[in-house]
């Protein structure tokens, strides 16, 4: 027996003079007003509830074979119809299933997303935002590693604390503010400074699916967690800002993807001698990251996509082999390729054999 099917959602009309838009954005279908009659029947079918036999062999002998062939293909290149069980305005994650169905997910991408252990490391403005999207996607389970303190200037930025919150513990309050946005996610905040690269092993919980590292300190943290995660095959994606720049990538995905170190796109200082040049030291010391609400939310927003296409099984995430930049103040998107380096002497072929 055939499914039930109906109308998606998100589908709009607008009809001008010479065409009929169907849908915005990802959904949208433009049509030649030569087609207005059948796709109305269509649509109308499909607001009642219909089967696809049963629209195929309706439209048919209205108009032709090839019109219904035309329709169909039409409606389903804009993702237009679903089951008729798709959508429930009762399901709390209705929304987030029909933003899976537009972008490409299949009836698993919600499931996929569900069962995922994501941890993050760096309870900051980037990790409170990032890890409020994942709880209201339903993630089954949140990881957060940061060993520090809640400041009066963290509250510009970091919106899950307040300010009565000052001088508690990052990973804690965090926790504390997801199981109030979703009490079926599982928090498990660790309090723990990240001191050297064996830290990780004993810190990272076995059954995690994917790292966000969302920290800059102690300074080689990205090298150590790419090492960690290439070695133990888990995805990662480090989200920060480069002063006013928001970057996230490159994306690895074990055996797939460049590493971070594949580019080498910072200098890494450890072991270097700087030949007694103290200076250096201590201007790096003392770096403070320009910070602000807006380079936060981008970043983590765009990140979060990206995350949302690995776990759901959607598509390769945008930031695979690429480090992808924002530019705020002239809305331009730069990126980095980062192509996958066999000779890598983190994820290349020797050392992986090893």
């Amino acid at each position: 027996m055939d499914q039930q099917i109906t109308l998606s959602p998100f589908t709009r009309i607008k009809r001008s003079s010479d065409v009929i838009r169907l849908g915005f954005g990802t959904a949208s279908v433009h049509l030649n007003l030569s087609y207005e009659k059948p796709i109305f029947d269509a649509l109308d079918m499909l607001l009642e509830g219909t089967t696809k036999a049963d629209l195929i062999n309706n439209l048919t002998e209205k108009y032709s074979h090839v019109v219904a062939d035309h329709v169909l293909e039409l409606l389903n290149k804009g993702k237009h119809i679903v089951q008729q069980s798709f959508f429930s305005n009762e399901n709390r994650y209705s929304r987030n299933k029909t933003y899976y169905h537009l972008i490409g997910g299949d009836d698993t991408a919600e499931e996929k997303i569900q069962s995922s252990h994501v941890c993050i490391i760096g309870c900051g403005g980037i990790g409170n935002l990032i890890s409020m999207g994942l709880a209201g996607l339903g993630i089954r389970k949140l990881t957060f590693i940061d060993d520090d303190n809640i400041e009066f200037s963290n509250l510009s930025r970091q919106f899950a604390f307040s300010e009565s919150d000052v001088e508690l513990h990052k990973a804690s309050v965090l926790s504390r503010e997801v199981r109030k946005r979703n009490s079926n996610v599982s928090v498990n905040p660790i309090l723990t400074k990240i001191d050297c690269p064996k830290d990780l092993s004993t810190i990272i919980p076995d059954d995690v699916d994917l790292i966000i590292l969302s920290a800059d300190k102690p300074e080689n943290i990205v090298f150590w967690t790419n090492d960690f995660c290439v070695k133990n095959k888990i995805a990662f994606i480090n989200v920060g800002y480069v002063e006013d720049w928001v970057s996230f990538g490159p994306f690895f995905i074990p055996d797939q993807t460049s590493c971070y170190r594949c580019g080498q796109l910072i200098a890494k200082n450890e072991g270097l001698d700087l030949g007694g040049l103290k200076i250096v030291e201590k201007i790096n010391s003392r770096y403070q990251v320009p910070s602000s609400p807006s380079t936060n939310t981008i970043s983590a927003g765009m990140a979060l996509n990206d995350i949302i296409l690995y776990l759901g099984g959607i598509s390769f995430p945008v930031s695979a082999n690429t480090k992808q930049f924002y530019l705020p103040n002239t809305f331009e998107l730069k990126s980095i390729s980062i192509s996958r380096n066999p000779d890598c002497e983190v994820c290349g072929k020797e050392s992986t054999s090893e």
